[in-house]
């Protein structure tokens, strides 16, 4: 274990000089293309070595073949703003502005039409940040905040839409829109039908303002990022300080004053600029008044804001922040319903959801394949990670690598084996079914498990604290397949929301097992450590043990800790909506843009028929040791509100997609759906799925006859 807490304590120092290293790596010709020694058409400061350099050149001199992306590049430069690589957990890209560094950073992992786009949206961010975006969140009141940092990553998407538009106006390629378009599809679509008709660099510039503001509305429609953005900004700050000790809260006070208001007609003003560094919302300059979801707020944050001003008048004497008292509740969803193409990652893809930088929440989880066994290679080398010593794996399964990368797995497979009974039953379980273990690099994911390969893949480039609990994570997984949980969309929708949540849930309720147990055996948290970083909502919901107490103790515990950790699953309302994006309403919401004979085919390849009740998925799924059930006392869990409610948008989806399949098919509606309680928020009330979406759709149709 010593090993494991050496790499775990070492990780922060290890990313930081090593940065450079990766950055050229990535960018060597082994990975990617031969790079010209071409000035950067735009004189910005470049940081890292020579081949960082020319691959960074390059990413510019591709931006600056968009007028609007060469217009924000001489912006970044003039402001003194360098651009660099650098490895960020769960974004392509970030942009540092404070009284001592403004930076550009792009994730050198991803490809070079995806860092083009980044590059434009942190580009843009840079921009904001010289129109008067705070360097430090909650400067203003709770209404301007919601509306203003929404504005600004709503505007730097529609931005770099449409610099992949110019892009391709101007090269005739369309790898910068198109790689754009694979993580932000709603946004590119919606400005790519605003662009309609537009060949040319001068006709796009005549549609700036139109195509600028349908992305920036296309940004709303996202319902997992806008609620990600709103407990990453403002909840999680809110709730954090309500639960500090005096000193700490009145310290908060001082640098976040909240005390200064903007109304949203200066926000976008201050904002939503055309390459001109005019206004696109000028004839519409009431859009967050107009459109009120833009700046609704969840009933959590109301009830957590509330509190937060209750304790600091208790401190202060300030009066409270009423700003936000006639703000909509999150949910309110009227307009921009479009069905729009949807690409589906890996199901079982563990998202770091990491909020740092530009959030991407709903990105795609993808292997780099041509890079991935040369760095699985690297990442599990001594430069890394040490030497990792000879041993015998305790349970035999296939590892599959390179020697250093073997020696490393068997590190890993040991830590768990010899430690964790539950940890130990998982990895002879994915023995005993056929799976192997390997390393590929995933961006924004720890790990994966491939049903169909029977393989479970863990991401080198995470320190050995994570990837132990990422393995046990996985191998859950591969036990749910050989407990027999179906096979994605073969199940009517209830069933499958209620399913896919329960094997997620569960599988982090393994995780969370397993790594109590090996701190009990060893006495080392450091498993444990990285866990509750991952997943802290969920480590919080688990009663800890002492570090003293038993594993056999720990181990006897297992029914209450995966049944705490399972529930606290739900409490991410950002990961939940997320995953209703993803694997629900994004996979039907794309079929309407297929054509005729490739919808039979994903009729077919998702038939919606078979159903499970709550009992039988928990009796499938959660699973103890000695093979029974966790939730034995409670099989009906799964249909409290809590658990199974939808969001009015998927209910709409769901609609759309089965009266579409029932004309092309004659098959009966799936209905099963439409009895599912509603949510309308990140933790507030619970509607009739029917009522909701019906209001719902009255109120777009009311607000279009209007317009």
């Amino acid at each position: 274990m010593s090993v494991l807490s050496r790499a775990f304590e070492k990780k922060e120092k290890s990313e930081q000089n090593n940065g450079s290293f990766l950055g050229t790596l990535l960018s060597m010709p082994v990975l990617r293309p031969v790079y010209s020694d071409d000035a950067p058409a735009v004189a910005i400061d470049l940081r890292g070595s020579g081949v960082e350099k020319r691959r960074l050149a390059h990413l510019v001199n591709t931006l600056a073949q968009s007028p609007t992306g060469k217009a924000l590049l001489k912006n970044a430069a003039k402001e003194g703003y360098s651009v660099g690589f650098e490895m960020l957990s769960g974004a392509f890209g970030s942009c540092t502005c404070d009284e001592s560094t403004k930076r550009i950073a792009l994730n050198p992992l991803y490809g070079d039409g995806k860092l083009t786009a980044t590059l434009a949206h942190e580009a843009r961010h840079a921009q904001q940040y010289a129109n008067g975006l705070p360097y430090e969140f909650l400067q203003y009141d709770i209404a301007t905040e919601l509306k203003m940092w929404r504005a600004a990553e709503a505007d730097a998407e529609a931005t770099a839409a449409l610099c992949g538009l110019e892009i391709r106006a101007a090269t005739g390629k369309s790898t910068v829109f198109d790689k754009f378009a694979g993580s932000s599809m709603k946004i590119a679509r919606a400005a790519e039908r605003a662009a309609a008709g537009c060949d040319t660099l001068v006709d796009l510039n005549g549609r700036q303002s139109e195509i600028l503001k349908s992305g920036f509305n296309a940004w709303f429609g996202n319902a997992a990022i806008v609620d990600a953005y709103e407990e990453s900004y403002l909840y999680d700050h809110l709730a954090k300080n309500n639960e500090a000790p005096k000193e700490k809260r009145l310290d908060f006070y001082k640098t976040h004053p909240m005390n200064k208001s903007l109304d949203g007609a200066e926000i976008v003003e201050m904002f939503c600029k055309t390459a001109e560094n005019g206004c696109y919302f000028a004839d519409e300059p009431d859009v967050f008044e107009k459109h009120s979801r833009f700046g609704a707020i969840s009933n959590t944050s109301r009830r957590t804001a509330d509190r937060f001003f209750e304790i600091r008048q208790s401190d202060t004497g300030a009066a409270p922040d009423n700003s936000y008292a006639g703000l909509d509740s999150n949910g309110t969803l009227t307009g921009y319903d479009d069905y729009t193409p949807y690409t589906q990652s890996d199901p079982f893809a563990v998202d770091t959801m990491n909020f740092a930088g530009s959030l991407n929440a709903g990105v795609k989880s993808v292997a780099v394949p041509d890079e991935a066994s040369f760095l699985g290679h690297v990442f599990s080398s001594p430069f890394f990670r040490g030497s990792y010593k000879t041993e015998k794996p305790e349970i035999d399964i296939r590892l599959k690598g390179s020697k250093n990368e073997k020696k490393r797995l068997t590190v890993l497979v040991n830590a768990v084996a010899k430690n964790s009974p539950t940890g130990r039953k998982l990895l002879q379980d994915a023995a005993d079914n056929g799976y192997s273990l390997d390393f590929l690099v995933q961006p924004n994911s720890y790990g994966s498990c491939n049903r169909e390969k029977k393989r479970v893949h863990l991401n080198p480039t995470f320190d050995d604290g994570k990837l132990i609990a990422t393995l046990a994570h996985e191998t859950r997984h591969a036990q749910q397949h050989r407990r027999g949980v179906p096979e994605f969309y073969t199940t009517d929708m209830a069933t499958e929301v209620r399913l896919r949540r329960a094997t997620e849930a569960d599988a982090q309720a393994a995780s969370a097992q397993v790594a109590l147990e090996i701190r009990a055996a060893t006495k080392d948290d450091s498993v444990w450590r990285a866990f509750a970083q991952t997943a802290p909502v969920i480590a919080a919901a688990v009663m800890k043990p002492s570090i003293e107490k038993s594993l056999g103790m720990v181990v006897e515990d297992q029914a209450s800790t995966m049944r705490d950790a399972f529930k606290g699953w739900f409490d991410q309302s950002a990961i939940v909506s997320a995953y209703e994006e993803r694997y629900l309403r994004g996979p039907m919401t794309s079929i309407g843009f297929l054509p005729v004979w490739a919808r039979l085919n994903t009729f077919k390849d998702m038939p919606f028929s078979d159903h499970m009740t709550s009992q039988q998925i928990v009796e499938t799924v959660c699973a103890t040791n000695n093979g029974g059930c966790y939730f034995k006392n409670d099989p009906n869990v799964l249909n409290t509100s809590r658990m199974c409610s939808i969001q009015p948008e998927t209910y709409r989806t769901a609609e759309h997609f089965f009266k579409m399949r029932r004309d092309l098919t004659g098959r009966a509606e799936d209905r099963s759906f439409r009895g599912l309680p509603t949510r309308g928020d990140n933790g507030g009330g619970v509607r009739s799925a029917r009522t909701d979406a019906g209001k719902s759709v009255l109120q777009a149709w009311l607000s279009n006859r209007q317009r």
